[in-house]
């Protein structure tokens, strides 16, 4: 009688049975870097279980969904409109990069 949990075939079949559990850990933390991201976690999880580490090295390259891209995000707390051309201007600015005009910067309209 032959014992099939030993030898070359044991081996391979023990072997499967990891880089099986290591494509669903795959899936997993794709999902789960990709929900961090704001992205959608099942499609990532059915990626990252079809095509493995190459999946989650996707996720890590990612952009972060909920955060403003660029180095030059205009936001209220960085940034003005200019009045004479309704333009985003540096809150710091002394002169508007777009039309030019005059501006009194807003650390210096807070000390008035």
């Amino acid at each position: 009688m032959e014992n099939y949990g030993t030898g070359l075939a044991g081996l391979f079949s023990f072997m499967s049975l990891y880089a099986l559990l290591a494509w669903f850990a795959c899936g997993a933390l794709a999902s789960h870097v990709a929900s961090e991201k704001d992205r959608c976690g099942i499609c990532w999880f059915v990626w990252g279980v079809i095509f493995g580490p190459m999946a989650l090295l996707a996720t890590v390259g990612l952009p972060d969904k909920s955060k403003p891209r660029g180095v030059e995000a205009v936001t209220p707390k960085t940034h003005v409109l200019c009045p004479e051309c309704d333009e985003p201007v540096k809150n710091e600015a002394k002169v508007c990069k777009h039309c030019g005009s005059k501006l009194v910067p807003v650390s210096q309209q807070a000390r008035r």
